[in-house]
């Protein structure tokens, strides 16, 4: 799996607003394209900053000591957090018990390093996640969720956390790297017997996977969910509202995040094509560059 190593955030020569990354000299192309890792990039800043930022790449060989050191000056400052305003720590493998505990939390979720989407840091994975954790038990036992475009599987294991009855989850993505990436970092949290990952229907017209039976691919005919949560951006969740409108259960919850408030129309008018009527319940819905957490109306 290629490793990704930004530019130390103390370094003052790069340009404001662009970002460097270093490739290590075991990046395979046929594994995740540089094209891929500019929209990895791109979907996970806001998509307000204009002009957008420009993404340079550097491939360097991490058997050199220097660069092994530079990767550990890196994970030193990539410290452990809570998600905002909850008692969810995350964590990294390299953190130590000092690291962790200085913080106070209820839940620890430690996460691996990888090219999968969501630490918990960006705005739109912590309001997903607050909402879980206000409204995860209001649904009855068992619960059947969908986490579509699960990335590293953070909304997932919060999920599978704070369900007071018996979860039955779903993970899909798109990306065969992140599948994997959230399988296992379920088995590193023992979620594995509460979480299941899938490939998304859309993960075989990707180029950028390679061809495997490792995974199954989530079917829309057949599988329907109480409650289905989406933290993508704006385009990706207009473009799957025929297939979220087809597994959710009729009187099931939708949660759709990952878009700024100026987004909302086009997505909602987009979801009322397909019988979804959604609302915004975000507190800061007036500021048209804030991001925002939608549901459906029931």
């Amino acid at each position: 799996m290629p490793e990704f190593l930004f530019r130390d955030p103390n370094d003052t020569t790069s340009t404001t607003g662009d970002i460097h990354l270093l490739l290590s000299g075991r990046f395979d192309p046929s594994v995740l394209s540089r094209s891929l890792i500019e929209r990895i990039v791109l979907e996970q800043i806001s998509l307000s900053q204009i002009p957008p930022p420009q993404i340079s790449f550097e491939e360097v060989d991490l058997e050199k000591e220097s660069l092994i050191d530079y990767q550990r000056q890196v994970q030193k400052g990539w410290k452990p957090f809570l998600i905002e305003q909850t008692d969810v720590l995350i964590s990294m493998p390299w953190h130590s018990l000092d690291d962790i505990n200085q913080f106070t939390f209820t839940t620890n979720i430690c996460l691996e390093g990888g090219a999968a989407f969501g630490t918990g840091e960006h705005n739109t994975t912590s309001l997903a996640g607050r909402w879980l954790i206000e409204n995860i038990n209001d649904f009855p036992s068992p619960l059947r969720m969908l986490d579509y475009g699960t990335g590293s599987g953070i909304l997932s294991f919060i999920a599978a956390n704070r369900f007071k009855g018996k979860p039955m989850i779903t993970g899909s993505d798109i990306l065969l790297n992140s599948v994997r990436t959230a399988s296992r970092n379920a088995i590193n949290n023992n979620y594995s017997n509460l979480c299941n990952f899938k490939l998304s229907t859309a993960a075989a017209a990707n180029d950028d996977n390679e061809t495997t039976a490792e995974f199954s691919t989530i079917d829309p005919t057949t599988q329907k969910f109480d409650l289905i949560v989406a933290n993508i951006i704006s385009p990706v969740l207009i473009s799957i509202a025929a297939e979220t409108a087809q597994m959710l259960e009729p009187g099931g919850k939708l949660l759709l995040a990952g878009l700024l408030s100026y987004q909302f129309e086009s997505v909602a008018a987009a979801y009322r094509e397909v019988g979804i009527e959604i609302k915004c319940v975000s507190e800061n819905a007036n500021d048209s560059q804030a991001w925002i957490l939608c549901e459906n109306v029931i």
